[in-house]
């Protein structure tokens, strides 16, 4: 199994089949042997929307990401404020296109382009300016938004488009059911993880139940056998 093939499978996949491919992928890899990958892959956490939309992005726009991320390598080896002024002004120009690729991206997939979540878009693709954050954008591999530091993340609403008045509060309700399906998953997880554990006390308990039963077994005969030869002496 190309394990990488299959990660890049599961993350650029529909956010609503995250959880059944992921165990999909964990469920194959432990039939094929491979038991630590396959618990190491279950642990993975779906995305929530702004990161899955990151995701997409990376794979739908490679040639703004590869811009992005030059024009945050820029910014980070900026030699003088004439440097610095021309870089912020590209990846002003990247993100502002990127944003508006994020909102068509979440638009088709049936999700809300609210302002909140573009603004946890913008913040991510802000934060391209240190290698690592530039690293796990371009893996596409998030399951959280990456943080900007410093003042990196002033401004941001000029990026951002307002919604329409067509959203009104359903955009809002929408956008809070998001969250709360994100947040309805990590609760899941935990049951799991607790059943598992559960299963673990209750197999273990077993154990020394039975081996309980044997030493009073053991006991038993021996104080048998013992008394037996006292009333033969």
């Amino acid at each position: 199994m190309d394990l990488d093939a299959e990660l890049d499978r599961l993350f650029a996949a529909p956010l609503e089949a995250f959880t059944p491919t992921r165990d999909e992928l964990a469920r194959s890899l432990k039939s094929a042997g491979d038991a630590d990958t396959s618990v190491t892959v279950k642990k993975l956490k779906k995305p929530i929307v702004s990161a899955w939309v990151l995701n997409q992005l990376v794979r739908a726009e490679p040639q703004l990401t590869k811009e992005l991320v030059d024009a945050g390598e820029a910014i980070e080896t900026a030699g003088g404020t004439d440097e610095l002024r021309r870089a912020s002004a590209e990846r002003k120009r990247v993100i502002a296109e990127l944003l508006k690729a994020a909102r068509a991206l979440l638009q088709e997939a049936g999700h809300n382009p609210s302002a909140t979540t573009l603004d946890r878009v913008g913040k991510s693709l802000l934060a391209t300016t240190t290698q690592s954050a530039r690293t796990a954008l371009t893996e596409g591999r998030l399951s959280e938004d990456l943080t900007p530091s410093g003042l990196e993340s002033w401004g941001l609403s000029a990026f951002a488009e307002e919604p329409g008045p067509d959203e009104g509060g359903r955009a809002e309700a929408r956008d809070k059911a998001e969250h709360l399906a994100a947040d309805a998953d990590a609760a899941e997880r935990a049951a799991r993880e607790a059943e598992r554990a559960v299963a673990d006390a209750r197999a273990e308990l077993e154990r020394a139940e039975g081996a309980a039963r044997v030493a009073v077994a053991r006991a038993e005969d021996a104080r048998a056998r013992a008394d037996k030869a006292l009333k033969d002496l």
